[in-house]
């Protein structure tokens, strides 16, 4: 398991240019499995809908932290 409070506090650097973000929001997962059916799931599609016209939004899943 990967230690998500340190990787949610440690600083961060954008390589390429899309922006610095303001916030960073982590979630784990067991495995890509899971996060593509939580990605995919009527629970979520709510929120993704509500957050469209709402937010700049990028996601970037990481497979084996």
């Amino acid at each position: 398991m990967a230690d998500v409070s340190s990787a949610a506090a440690a600083r961060r650097r954008c390589w390429k240019a899309i922006g610095s973000p303001n916030r960073i929001v982590i979630l784990e997962f067991p495995d890509m499995a899971t996060a593509k059916a939580f990605y995919h799931s009527p629970e979520y599609r709510k929120a993704r809908e509500a957050r469209r016209n709402a937010a700049d939004f990028k996601m970037i899943v990481v497979e084996g932290l």
